[in-house]
C-alpha cells in the first residue's frame, strides 16, 4: 500500500512539473527530464546582446525556420536556415524579444535581450 501510494505521488508530481513525455512515457529522473529538455533546444550567444548574436541548434534537422518578435508579436525577424549555428547581426531597439525556433517535428521559443549598442 505504501509503495503505491509514493507511486502515485510520483506520477503526479511528474505531471505537474512537466516532466512527462508522451512519446516516451514519463521521465523517471532528473536526467531523464533534463533529455527531454535539450532534446528540442537552441542556444542564444551571447545573451543579452547588442543585435550581434549566434543561434546555435543542440537538435539536427535538415531545415529550421525562426522568428523574432516583440513581446507585442510582432515579427521583427524572420528566416529560413539549415545550418545548426546561425550569425545575425540585427539592428533592433533595446528590449525584450521571443526567438522561436521550428522544426516539422518540434519548436521551441527563448527570450532575447537586446542592449544599446
Amino acid at each position: 500500500m505504501f509503495l503505491e501510494m509514493v507511486w502515485f505521488f510520483k506520477e503526479i508530481i511528474l505531471l505537474i512539473f512537466g516532466a512527462y513525455n508522451s512519446k516516451n512515457g514519463p521521465a523517471n529522473s532528473v536526467n531523464d527530464y533534463n533529455m527531454i529538455n535539450s532534446m528540442n533546444d537552441f542556444l542564444i550567444l551571447p545573451n543579452p546582446s547588442n543585435g550581434n548574436f549566434q543561434i546555435e541548434l543542440i537538435n539536427k534537422s535538415s531545415k529550421y525556420s525562426m522568428t523574432i518578435q516583440t513581446l507585442e508579436g510582432k515579427i521583427v525577424y524572420n528566416t529560413s536556415f539549415s545550418q545548426q549555428i546561425c550569425n545575425l547581426d540585427l539592428n533592433l531597439i533595446p528590449g525584450l524579444y521571443i526567438v522561436v525556433i521550428k522544426t516539422k517535428s518540434w519548436f521551441k521559443s527563448k527570450k532575447l535581450f537586446i542592449k544599446s549598442k
